[in-house]
């Protein structure tokens, strides 16, 4: 009679066998389920998505809007302030962003001149408006557009 005898250093390094399938081989249920599983790994906590929200500040600025902060409440009752930045989505690919803000008239313009002159305004109106000049009849701001 043969007995195998293993060393005891090979069971500690010794890991379990594991199979692997890709997810379209999987039946329908089982696929569900993984997928309910980690449906929300990386973004099951309260910053994920920081990153992208001061890279999307650093970007308005540079355009001349000044993101408003909004108050929420959090743990405990506790207040805190965060970017006037709304979405939502992501199940359906987004339903669309928003946000507040104020805006430095002359550092959108002067970030969007080359736009607004091929949008039809002259070099001349924009001038004007980041001096400060008062309209003589011949521009306005609009606070509907």
């Amino acid at each position: 009679m043969q007995v195998a005898i293993e060393p005891e250093c090979q069971k500690k390094t010794r890991r379990p066998r594991k199979t692997e399938f890709r997810v379209d081989e999987l039946p329908e249920d089982v696929r569900q389920a993984v997928i309910d599983e980690y449906r929300d790994c990386n973004v099951d906590y309260e910053e994920w998505s920081e990153s992208s929200i001061e890279d999307f500040k650093k970007k308005a600025e540079n355009a001349g809007f000044d993101i408003r902060t909004r108050t929420e409440e959090g743990f405990k009752g506790k207040t805190y302030q965060k970017p006037a930045i709304y979405w939502s989505g992501f199940s359906s690919q987004g339903d669309g962003a928003s946000f507040e803000a104020d805006i430095d008239l002359n550092k959108y313009i002067r970030a969007h001149a080359e736009d607004l002159i091929k949008a039809g305004i002259d070099i001349f109106t924009l001038r004007k408006i980041i001096n400060n000049e008062p309209s003589q009849g011949d521009w306005e701001l609009n606070p509907f557009l």
